[in-house]
């Protein structure tokens, strides 16, 4: 369950991040 949450941050800053560039 953890690994999950930790997953879907990293991919929404992994985003966030395409989306500053």
């Amino acid at each position: 369950m953890l690994q999950m949450t930790l997953y879907s941050l990293i991919l929404t800053i992994s985003i966030i991040f395409m989306n500053m560039i």
